[in-house]
């Protein structure tokens, strides 16, 4: 049933429909045929890549000249969108004219290109020190977070949207979790929350407070690093540093799950640095390659950071303030924008119990001047 439904479908072309349940029917054993019929529809849907992968398996060892003209001419059409595609995308920030990628990332408008790199290491290094501090000395806190989920159509309209508020929980545990933070989602009485994200066919992104780890001493071998340039953003003379994660050489990655199957994702992007107190005020990161397997294509986050003055600690903690994202898979696009306020300290009491968290009443620690 699923395979006809696919088929018929696909004579109406319509691609997106067919891809679901020929991709339905394929898992459930359908037809090697139905392989192709979906490799039709990927290639339709645009997503060539995962058209390649759907082709691959259907050809198994084979060569596409061992094949009837219908596949070969399929093959063919693939490669022709992949080379078209490969010819108009920025294959890394760090070896891109600084002309080409402020035509393509509009945040760079204004930015003084650097005549050369002997600034570098002194950025990465006083950065990476500030990186390091911060994830030592880190206290547990709380804020609130606002999520704006949506699911956007073809020409970026909204198609469905969901509005979440949770307790934003961040606590420091190196002893047990090395490196980082670990992040809880909860209600307003501490316990741990799910996302309604799911069932309403959404996705609830996470992880922000640790983008910068990249920068810190331990994980910057992974990486390539280049100076552009110098540019004032939102009032602070920075540096902005582009990166890209090194697949030979990376420590950390990002794991993408779907219902299938788990890849790691490692990515490439821009930091802005204030060149004064060497703190990151602006992070962005998009994937160092798209992955066909699992049909992602895109995956933007833009942070921006603020200080954040608790009365209990003398220096002022920057943390993210707004966080964009916006996430291209499986065909459909989904944009998610979180806000974080109030945040305050707090102490933890882990218990062996269902919800998990307990934190003793909050101290208030409103933020300071320009904070949150």
């Amino acid at each position: 049933i699923l395979q006809e439904r696919g088929r018929t479908l696909i004579f109406q072309k319509n691609w997106e429909a067919a891809d679901e349940y020929l991709d339905k029917a394929i898992r459930a054993g359908a037809s090697k045929e139905m392989m192709l019929f979906r490799t039709r529809a990927l290639l339709e849907e645009g997503d060539p890549r995962a058209a390649a992968a759907q082709l691959k398996d259907y050809m198994g060892d084979r060569q596409a000249k061992d094949f009837p003209l219908p596949v070969r001419s399929l093959h063919t059409q693939i490669l022709a969108r992949l080379r078209q595609e490969s010819s108009t995308q920025v294959s890394s920030v760090v070896n891109q004219p600084v002309d080409t990628l402020v035509a393509a990332i509009p945040e760079l408008q204004g930015i003084e290109p650097a005549a050369n790199q002997d600034e570098l290491a002194m950025i990465l290094a006083r950065t990476g020190e500030d990186v390091q501090a911060f994830f030592q000395n880190f206290p547990n806190t709380v804020s609130e977070e606002q999520v704006r989920e949506e699911r956007l159509g073809k020409n970026g309209e909204t198609k469905d949207s969901l509005d979440e508020k949770f307790q934003y929980l961040l606590l420091a545990q190196p002893e047990k979790w090395g490196i980082g933070l670990e992040e809880i989602r909860a209600d307003e009485y501490g316990g741990r929350t799910a996302s309604k994200s799911l069932k309403a066919g959404l996705m609830l992104t996470s992880g922000f407070a640790t983008a910068s780890l990249l920068f810190h001493p331990s994980y910057q071998s992974g990486a390539t690093f280049r100076l552009l340039g110098k540019q004032v953003l939102a009032g602070h003379p920075c540096y902005a540093v582009a990166f890209a994660q090194n697949p030979a050489k990376a420590k950390m990655g990002e794991r993408f799950d779907t219902n299938k199957e788990t890849v790691v994702v490692l990515f490439q992007g821009l930091a802005w640095i204030d060149t004064a107190t060497y703190k990151i005020v602006r992070l962005r990161s998009d994937l160092l390659a798209p992955h066909p397997t699992i049909r992602l294509e895109r995956q933007t986050t833009e942070i921006t950071y603020l200080p954040v003055q608790f009365k209990q600690i003398a220096a002022a903690m920057w943390l993210p303030s707004a966080v964009a994202v916006t996430v291209g898979w499986s065909g459909k696009t989904f944009r998610n924008s979180h806000t974080y306020s109030r945040f305050r300290l707090f102490n933890i009491e882990m218990k062996d119990k269902p919800h998990g968290v307990a934190p003793t009443p909050p101290v208030e620690t409103p933020a300071g001047p320009g904070g949150l």
